[in-house]
């Protein structure tokens, strides 16, 4: 068999079992509170058809794409995580694009940790936008570097559409650009010092800069023409998804085009507004910091050790590789870069550092490879150890990871996760619900204002009426979906009263337990955590719905 024929199935077998580690039990998970958040906006789009920018939920596109899956398959937690377990999986496949600049031992070995670390694989079962926008920024310069090294411009195009694609995912596309260019002023700034003394430096920029003016001369206007295609491209697309509906659906197309543009503008003030100007950045940086490094080593020990041992082994080879290199500066910056703009301690963020150092990582992992192969006993006999090591610690990850929603899954998983015991719970809110006419849900509202909203019908679009709603989370995701009536009373209303005709269901704090359990003799209580931690509440419960 053709060495290349067994390089494309092995990176094949690679792809299909990061898919299947990706879809397998994809709804075991209950929902996450930012996942339920932009779930149940997204339940509202396709019922009302109202739809518009709102920068605290970051982009329109899975609201968009997610309300097409499901309308053609259902929503449920697995549908609705669908489209990023699909993108996740696919991300392995951007090493194709890289095969001018390293061997296929190091591409499948960045595919292979691509495909199975720990971290990489949880929030691809997440429903967030981070491994999609960080997959699709990757390919799209991908695209743009074997435009230019292969001389063919029209690459640039499809490098625009997924660039615009990532601008409709999540604003760290921009991150993703200033660690780009920090990363290769770096990269030019260390080949300069490598140079042998100041002639030496001197011949080498002369020289870039004399290539640099003939390659404009000769090739400059196809890439002119080329990069104003990928750019009208880019522009359609986010001022597409940008758009209000339903305004962008009707009328002429004059006025939807205006739409469109009015809709792109107005989201890039508010992006500007919201988290370039405002308060949300207003923090410690060391904290940060902290817990981004402790996600890393504690959620993808194997994949962060190996990237240090590719960045320290190509930094110091007689001939250093630009793009191990150049990806090792970008790990360092985004890595550097994610807790200065970030406004909460978010495990995801180590996705877009781990990316990136999946590259010197893989080039690590193929000379593991190499040495367990080479004809010295002993250190073959080491890196075989060493690769059982490394894939029993994968293992355990991944078993570890694998729907986890408990505390023994920190710092990995985020704070807002709910436990396993919310689906007893779910269950029990279906079977009291069905077939019941009138209020099914009642929330006691805390002493914090937790769980009350004055208004019900004012989180019939965003934004909700009040924090005491998101407090809920992420409840409303599912009750959405079953379709049932609620609402709330505050902390301080006379309860016994409210309960004289008491609803099928009836959710308050943990702390008001016993007093709810004794006005409410034939309910069932559940006992359910809304976070890892804080936020406990009491789900009760009658037998049955009226037509059982």
């Amino acid at each position: 068999m053709p060495h290349r024929t067994r390089w494309q199935i092995a990176l094949v077998t690679v792809v299909v079992g990061g898919l299947l580690l990706r879809v397998v039990d994809l709804g075991g998970r209950v929902f996450h509170w930012d996942e339920a958040r932009v779930g149940y906006w997204t339940l509202r789009y396709l019922e009302t058809g109202s739809f518009s920018y709102r920068p605290v939920i970051h982009g329109p596109f899975l609201p968009l794409v997610n309300s097409w899956v499901f309308e053609v398959v259902g929503a449920t937690d697995a549908t609705a995580r669908l489209i990023v377990a699909l993108g996740g999986a696919a991300v392995p496949l951007v090493v194709l694009g890289l095969r001018r600049w390293l061997p296929p031992a190091a591409l499948l070995g960045v595919a292979l940790l691509v495909a199975t670390d720990p971290t990489l694989v949880y929030y691809s079962r997440f429903m967030r936008n981070d491994m999609l926008v960080g997959g699709t920024t990757i390919a799209a310069l991908v695209l743009v570097a074997r435009a230019i090294d292969s001389d063919r411009a029209i690459l640039l195009v499809p490098a625009g559409g997924l660039l615009g694609a990532a601008l409709l995912m999540k604003g760290t596309v921009l991150l993703y650009a200033l660690s780009a260019v920090g990363a290769g002023v770096l990269l030019v700034d260390d080949l300069l010092v490598r140079a042998p003394g100041y002639g030496g430096r001197r011949v080498r920029v002369m020289a870039a800069w004399t290539r640099m003016g003939g390659w404009i001369r000769e090739r400059g206007h196809r890439y002119l023409i080329a990069a104003i295609v990928a750019m009208v491209v880019l522009l359609t697309i986010t001022a597409w998804g940008y758009a209000p509906r339903p305004a962008v659906h009707t009328g002429p197309w004059p006025h939807r085009v205006g739409v469109a543009a009015g809709g792109l503008g107005d989201a890039v003030e508010q992006f500007v507004d919201f988290w370039l100007l405002g308060a949300r950045q207003e923090h410690g940086y060391l904290p940060y910091l902290g817990h981004l490094l402790r996600t890393l080593v504690v959620g993808s020990p194997v994949l962060v050790s190996l990237g240090l041992v590719g960045i320290v082994l190509d930094r110091y080879r007689s001939r250093q590789r630009p793009l191990v290199a150049f990806a090792g500066w970008w790990a360092l910056l985004a890595l550097l870069g994610y807790p200065l703009a970030t406004d909460i301690k978010a495990p995801w963020n180590a996705v877009h550092v781990l990316l990136p150092l999946s590259i010197p990582a893989g080039v690590a992992l193929a000379e593991l490879g190499r040495m367990a192969y080479a004809g010295r006993r002993q250190v073959a006999a080491g890196a075989i150890i060493g690769s059982v090591v490394l894939a029993g610690v994968t293992g355990v990850g991944l078993m570890t990871y694998h729907n986890s929603a408990s505390v023994a899954g920190a710092p990995v998983v985020q704070w807002a996760q709910p436990g396993d015991e919310l689906r007893d719970a779910l269950a029990a809110i279906e079977v009291a619900t069905t077939g019941h006419e009138g209020v099914d849900l009642l929330y006691v509202g805390g002493e914090d204002g937790a769980y009350h909203v004055a208004d019900q019908s004012d989180v019939d679009s965003p934004p909700p009426g009040g924090p005491g709603w998101h407090d809920r989370l992420p409840l409303p995701w599912y009750t959405e979906r079953l379709d049932i009536e609620v609402t709330s009373v505050p902390a301080d209303a006379e309860i016994a009263a409210q309960l004289q005709d008491p609803p099928p269901v009836v959710i308050a704090p943990a702390a008001r337990a016993a007093e709810l359990q004794s006005l409410l003799p034939s309910h069932t209580t559940h006992a359910v955590s809304l976070r890892l931690w804080d936020r406990e509440v009491v789900v009760l419960t009658a037998a049955e719905g009226p037509q059982q």
